[in-house]
């Protein structure tokens, strides 16, 4: 039998005052000189924790965060001083004076006699690995140490990183707890009696304990001596031939015993990492020993009586170069033969020091691999290095004071297997390594998950323990299969579960397993791993249990284990830390299930699209926001806790109007004795009193006070006064969080490091709330399932749920995604928020002005036809009783979802965090026309989104590359494709992205490229981001206007026709979401449907300056001399013979509104003109003569003064102060309302221009304010000369009914329409000709005449 048992050399601690002093082994790490001071003060002796901390998130406050091996290091220590609960992860003695463990242990023991066990681990045991989203390296349990019973090779026993001792009868396919009543965390080493597998050792809480009866009892070995003293074992090994004899190698020595445990002997001080047996020996063992930098090989030939350095050619570091770890490793196959794994810094590389190998029984060794030794600067050819993430091992560092292991091949010498980050393996004797499935490549079947610390050969099991669980092979590597059934070790950092119909979604972060999710009953033992490595954050929305919250973002689920779930995006992630009393969490409104707060850095965010994006509600300029808490009586009562730094100031503040204005009501010192004013706190707010607050102080480590009397407070005055609610039943105790149940006389749970505990306003004392639970189990997190009545605690050992303390009275609580509607077409969709239980229930709303008025439904939708305010009633009911709430004039109905016709707003965006987010557009489409108004601020980054699509199984949209050329995705590929079409900086351009089955064509500003070949359907099943493709933070910095998506391909005409064109929705059905920006404030309005979209981050509304409005385009190709009209736009131009003309296309744009600055403070036309030049002379003579009808008043002087009126010119997309001189002055004006100006001989077009006209002699004081459309005349037909079955579009400024009457040529009337507004009349099945028209109300008619071609 083989055994490799890893150590970890670097967790050895001291303290002073309240501060952790972290003894670091590595103090001499050569760190570069440019290593941030955080790096610097971290590999001090006695390093300083809170300064370590605070140095760190200043660093990373400026800093693109990059993992390598002084941040794994960094969170590896953080972890374990937010995970202690007794000081045994931090390698001290017991102290009953700060933990009070004995009376702890006695009244858990109580509790188990008093009553059944009550609580139930609900997983995860075991993780589904094939199930569709499993993370890249999924896993479910950190377990360090698994040895196979060498008498009976069913039986196992596995030693974990925090849940214990566990065993297995049936080769590994399940697993049972045996330490579920110890104070025992982490289990590095054990040992299995070789004769006897009902004897086992193993080391835990600094003991060496045994049993011999196959775990049901066990007890400390040792005298009173040995068992006070800090045994942190590393290595646990029984004599082959006495089975009384055994070897522990430690921290604190090296140790024999040879009466079974009864005695143990120090043999020699000093750490010890590892002790071997020589094959086929009882006389001949080998050690390694960590002395300053380096390790030392020992050995013994008379039978471990006494151990002597030896080993020519071993491994000997010198500062500032080091070696600190060395696993080594033997076979039966070659008994003479030993391997080391050395690891360590030198010659300007770290991770893998060497592989040595010595032939004779470790007289004298030889460097193998990698490279020429020791260490260097990793290369995947020449130097691979073992210990780092790459599988071609050309990455430097690695986690190897962590992870790693050693093993042999029983059957084979030169097999060797190394693991650290990786599994390695070298077939010839340790001189060449390959990795056959890399950490991240959990779909090979030689996968094992990161982190391995323990390998295990028996004949033909394999096993191999790492932090994603067991690993086993029967057929020598060649396929890995998990074995872990049972094992409850899942560390849950964060956690989340939904409500009635969720009851069953759960989802949580955690440490090495990705986000762990539960989707009911969907996967295989019903846990899935997703999302990556190591996260935080989980939470479900009590009303929308189909979208879970994670590190990775918002995801839909899909209720099928062989479907992925779908990537919605989200628009910020709470602050997330590793640190106890840093993280921030997701608060749901409690009766607008939609809006979400969030703590992220110094400031609060607020939701309201259920996180798709957020808005900042209020900063504290430094420092972080942890908890939060919304009061359900009065949700303008709102609650945060405050987070200066690590050993800085903890605060709360309350709102009494939303979060607008904060106040601090933080207790003063003296009621917390004045003890340790720092720490951290988490709150639960009463759900019937909003002034009613209960709060905790929540140390970040063990290595502080324990604020024994000063635990936990309450206020009953909204902060003004506080009351201390600790008893001594909570002394020792390291409090985590606390839970407010709804239904009680003040009931609160307190989760701690090591239980759970429970106490309502008529309870005297803390009730000890821990049977059936294991003793020693940190709780991250308490929710309630009131459909259930059921208290659940993730943590550090999976998830538990237990039956309420005790039942919740119904309290009804309504709730609705939003109660501000904008549009009358808009659901309101409601949500019982009750904590009503699953005990025949129902439900009875009434909603006064509503369709439908009443339902008996659970979560209703509700329409509303006219616009006010509504109130809305809710009583619920089940056989224990019934409960009523009625919220006044809950419901506000606007609408304010008709198309503008002018610039208004427009989306400022800045390029960090700013971008807007609306609902999925749902297409499954290949004929789509993405388009919008960009006007860039400056170079951006690179891939910038504009309008894009990526999540679900949709990446699509239009994005800007750092040269400013316009480029799209589509399916997730086109991405390498150039379009040549670049968008100006600091100016307005139009960019469109339009597709077809076997095309897509890119515009900017009319002008095309076209990329030729076939192009799927798009499912678009995600949400549309305006401003960001969020694949990595690729954020537009600048403007964004009219933002369209069309369900067809729009033609190249239609786009340089409508570009300048703001839409009217009800004259196109194609048009499917048109974003304008042209609220004040509130949600960004979708004028064609009810997908409205929200800000996130830096973005905001600004007025916009863009070259659009309400007005009409006409299209002309001007490749020949003479008059050429511009039907219905007010523009005719004559060019003479001799002309420089466009030779193309033409498209005049009318924009019946002024621009956003006018050449000079005088009367201005009521439009201005935009010429488009799409011909191939880019420069061209204007018309020798340009006549501008319906222009507006012009008088009698100024037909008698034509020079009165001014031309001006600039460029086509050109805004602000930018018209300079007139171009010239009329030559001939018509008087009259809508009168007309002739002008001759202009400056040339520079390719294209605006064209604006000014009355000099009439000035006026301010700049003129455009809020409506300006109409020439009171109606507007276009076009009035088209294709057959295009459309007629007719609309009118009058507020009145109007007909319109086509008749063709003989008189015969063709269509008679009555309308308001505005209306459409097809052409479909009319013949090409001349048609005539008349459009008139009582007052008003106009007629004219139509083609179709």
């Amino acid at each position: 039998m083989q055994k490799i048992i890893f150590t970890i050399a670097i967790f050895y601690f001291s303290f002073f005052n309240y501060q952790l002093k972290a003894q670091v082994p590595y103090s001499n790490t050569q760190l570069p000189d440019d290593a941030p001071q955080w790096e610097v003060e971290m590999f001090k002796p006695n390093a300083d924790a809170g300064k370590v901390a605070d140095l760190y998130e200043s660093y990373y406050s400026t800093h693109d965060f990059v993992k390598n091996f002084y941040t794994q290091y960094y969170k590896h220590w953080m972890m374990t001083l937010a995970r202690d609960n007794n000081g045994a992860l931090l390698n001290l003695p017991p102290d009953e004076n700060k933990f009070s463990e004995q009376k702890y242990l006695q009244n858990s023991s109580e509790v188990s006699l008093e009553k059944a066990a009550v609580w139930q681990c609900i997983g995860p045991f075991d993780f589904d690995h094939h199930a569709a989203s499993t993370s890249y390296a999924p896993g479910a349990a950190h377990v360090y140490t698994v040895e196979e019973s060498v008498s009976d090779p069913n039986i196992l026993y596995a030693g974990t990183a925090n849940a214990g001792v566990w065993k297995s009868i049936d080769k590994g396919d399940h697993w049972t707890n045996l330490t579920k009543n110890m104070m025992i965390s982490k289990v590095r080493s054990l040992e299995i009696d070789f004769t006897n597998p009902q004897i086992v050792y193993f080391n835990g809480a600094g003991k060496i304990y045994k049993t011999t009866d196959g775990g049901t009892t066990w007890n400390a070995t040792g005298d009173a001596t040995f068992q006070s003293t800090n045994i942190d074992a590393n290595d646990i090994i029984m004599s082959p031939v006495n089975n009384n004899e055994l070897w522990c190698a430690a921290g604190a020595g090296l140790y024999h015993t040879t009466d079974a445990g009864l005695n143990w002997v120090q043999l020699y001080s000093g750490i010890w990492q590892e002790i071997e047996l020589k094959p086929n020996s009882s006389t001949t063992y080998y050690a390694i020993k960590q002395t300053g930098v380096q390790t030392q090989f020992y050995k013994s030939t008379d039978s471990g009586i006494t151990f002597n350095q030896t080993g020519n050619g071993y491994p000997a570091a010198v500062a500032p170069q080091e070696q600190k770890r060395t696993e080594i490793s033997v076979t039966p196959a070659a008994p003479n033969i030993i391997y080391a794994f050395a690891t360590g810094v030198a010659n300007g590389g770290s991770g893998l020091y060497g592989i040595y190998v010595s032939h004779d029984a470790g007289e004298n060794w030889a460097f193998q691999c990698c490279g020429s030794g020791p260490g260097g600067a990793p290369d995947t050819s020449t130097n691979k290095n073992l210990c780092g993430w790459d599988s071609h091992g050309g990455d430097d560092g690695g986690q190897y004071y962590y992870d790693l292991a050693l093993c042999v091949s029983p059957f084979d010498s030169n097999e060797v297997h190394c693991g650290a980050v990786n599994h390695w393996v070298s077939y010839d004797g340790g001189v060449n390594f390959f990795c056959p499935a890399k950490w991240s490549e959990s779909d090979k079947p030689g996968y094992v998950h990161a982190d391995i610390h323990d390998i295990r050969f028996n004949n033909n099991n394999w096993w191999m323990a790492c932090d994603g669980g067991i690993f086993y092979t029967s057929t020598q590597g060649d396929t890995f299969i998990k074995k872990q059934f049972g094992i409850a070790g899942t560390d849950f950092w964060g956690f989340g579960m939904g409500e009635w119909d969720g009851d069953e979604v759960m989802v949580g972060g955690t440490y090495h397993n990705g986000t762990q999710l539960k989707d009911n009953h969907v996967y295989e033992n019903d846990w899935m791993s997703t999302m990556g490595g190591d996260n935080i954050l989980g939470a479900v929305n009590y009303a929308d249990p189909e979208i879970i919250f994670s590190d990775y973002g918002r995801h839909k689920l899909s209720h099928d284990r062989t479907v992925d779930l779908q990537s919605i995006g989200s628009g910020m992630q709470p602050s997330e830390s590793y640190i106890t009393g840093e993280n921030s969490d997701l608060e749901f409104h409690p009766q607008v299930w939609g809006k979400v707060f969030i703590g992220r850095d110094s400031s609060i965010w607020i939701s309201e699209d259920n996180g798709a994006s957020y808005q900042m509600l209020h900063s504290w300029g430094s420092g972080k926001i942890t908890s939060i808490e919304v009061a359900p009586s009065n949700p303008d009562v709102i609650y945060a806790c405050y987070y200066l730094s690590y050993g800085g100031t903890k605060k709360i503040f309350k709102s009494i109007d939303a979060g607008s204005n904060w106040s601090d009501i933080t207790p003063a010192g003296s009621v917390f004795n004045n003890t340790s004013v720092n720490i951290p706190f988490d709150i639960a707010v009463s759900s019937t009193d909003e002034n009613t607050l209960y709060l905790v102080r929540v140390q970040q480590s063990t290595s502080q006070s324990n604020l024994n009397g000063y635990k936990v407070f309450k206020t009953s005055d909204g902060g003004n006064t506080w009351q201390n609610i600790t008893t001594p039943m909570l002394d020792g105790e390291y409090i985590t969080n606390i839970e407010y149940q709804r239904g009680t006389n003040g009931g609160v749970y307190i989760g701690t490091r090591r239980a759970v505990y429970y106490r309502n306003n008529t309870m005297s004392d803390w009730v000890l709330y821990n049977s059936g639970l294991p003793v020693s189990n940190f709780s991250t997190a308490i929710q309630i399932d009131y459909k259930n009545q059921k208290v659940v605690s993730a943590g550090n050992r999976s998830v538990w749920e237990a039956p309420l303390y005790e039942p919740s009275a119904l309290e009804a609580q309504i709730s609705v995604d939003k109660n501000i509607v904008h549009c009358l077409r808009d659901t309101v969709y409601f949500d019982d928020h009750s904590d009503l239980a699953d005990l025949s229930p129902a439900w009875n709303w009434s909603f006064p002005g509503g369709n439908p008025s009443s339902s008996t439904l659970r979560n209703p939708k509700v329409t509303y036809a006219a616009t006010g305010t509504y109130s809305v009633s809710l009583t619920v009911s089940n056989s224990t009783g019934t409960a009523s709430q009625t919220l006044n004039n809950f419901i506000t109905v606007y609408n304010e979802c008709v198309a503008d016709t002018v610039p208004g707003n427009c989306l400022s965006l800045d390029g960090e965090s700013g971008f807007a987010t609306g609902d999925n557009l749902n297409l499954n489409s290949n004929h789509v026309t993405i388009s919008a108004w960009i006007k860039p601020n400056g170079v951006q980054g690179d891939w910038s989104g504009i309008v894009f699509n990526r999540g679900g199984t949709t990446c699509s949209g239009i994005s800007m590359k750092d040269n400013n050329e316009i480029r799209m995705h589509w399916d997730g590929t086109e991405w390498g494709w150039s379009s040549g079409l670049y968008a100006p900086l600091n100016e307005w351009s139009f960019v469109a992205l339009v597709v077809t089955p076997d095309s897509a064509t890119l515009y900017v500003n009319g002008f095309h490229a076209s990329n030729i070949h076939s192009f799927p359907n798009e499912a678009f099943d995600c949400p549309v981001n305006i401003g960001l493709d969020n694949c990595c933070g690729r954020y537009f910095n600048g403007l964004i206007d009219e933002v369209c998506v069309f369900n067809r391909s729009l033609s190249t005409n239609e786009i340089r026709e409508l570009m300048h064109l703001t839409k009217n929705p009800l004259l196109d059905s194609s048009l499917v979401r048109y974003y304008q920006f042209n609220e004040i404030t509130g949600p960004i309005l979708d004028k064609v449907g009810s997908a409205h979209a929200y800000f996130n981050g830096g973005a905001s509304r600004v007025t916009s300056t863009g070259p659009f409005g309400g007005g009409i385009s006409y299209r002309k190709n001007i490749s020949t001399s003479g008059i050429h009209s511009f039907i219905n736009t007010g523009f005719i131009g004559e060019w003479i013979s001799g002309s420089t003309l466009p030779m193309g296309d033409v498209v005049v744009s009318r924009i019946n509104l002024h621009p956003d600055q006018v050449p000079s403070q005088n009367l201005n036309a009521r439009s201005y003109w935009i010429m488009d030049n799409y011909g191939t002379n880019n420069f061209y003579d204007l018309p020798q003569n340009c006549n501008f009808t319906g222009i507006g008043s012009v008088s009698a002087s100024d037909a008698a003064n034509p020079n009165h009126w001014k031309i001006f010119l600039r460029g086509n997309n050109s805004d602000g102060n930018t018209w300079g001189s007139a171009a010239g002055s009329a030559t001939q004006c018509t008087a009259g309302i809508d009168g007309n100006a002739q002008f001759n001989s202009l400056s040339a077009f520079i390719e294209s221009s605006q064209i604006d006209l000014i009355n000099i002699s009439v000035s006026t004081v301010d700049a003129p304010i455009v809020s409506n459309e300006n109409f020439e005349n009171a109606f507007i037909i276009y076009p009035t000369l088209l294709d057959a079955g295009s459309v007629i579009h007719v609309k009118t400024s009058l507020n009145v009914e109007c007909k319109f009457v086509l008749t063709d040529m003989a008189g015969r009337k063709i269509s008679v329409i009555t309308f308001k507004n505005e209306t459409t009349i097809s052409t479909t099945n009319l013949a090409a000709g001349v048609y005539s028209y008349s459009v008139m109300s009582s007052n008003e008619q106009q007629n004219g005449k139509i083609v179709i071609e």
